[in-house]
């Protein structure tokens, strides 16, 4: 009978230092996986500020490249040319 007892005894203290191994090792993780939420949400909030400045930075090309005097007179031609063909319809 006291062998049982002491077994029991045992099983109780293995199973209870499993329990908070297994609580450490979880909150371990969890801690990780927070710091990877952060990082993840700071890469993409500076994608989104690159992606924002390239749009600014496009769209300044883009209008410098339409006030070049060879390409406004095509553009010119050819929105006459449209406006022309969408008044005949």
């Amino acid at each position: 009978m006291g062998v049982l007892i002491v077994v029991q005894i045992v099983f109780y203290l293995v199973f209870s230092l499993a329990i908070i191994i297994f609580s450490v090792l979880a909150l371990v993780l969890l801690y990780n996986f927070i710091r990877i939420e952060k990082n993840i949400r700071k890469i993409s909030e500076n994608l989104e500020n690159a992606s924002e400045d390239v749009k600014e930075n496009l769209e300044s090309l883009i209008g410098k490249i339409l006030t070049l005097p060879i390409l406004s007179f095509f553009f010119n031609k050819m929105s006459a040319k449209g406006r022309h063909k969408s008044s005949n319809k």
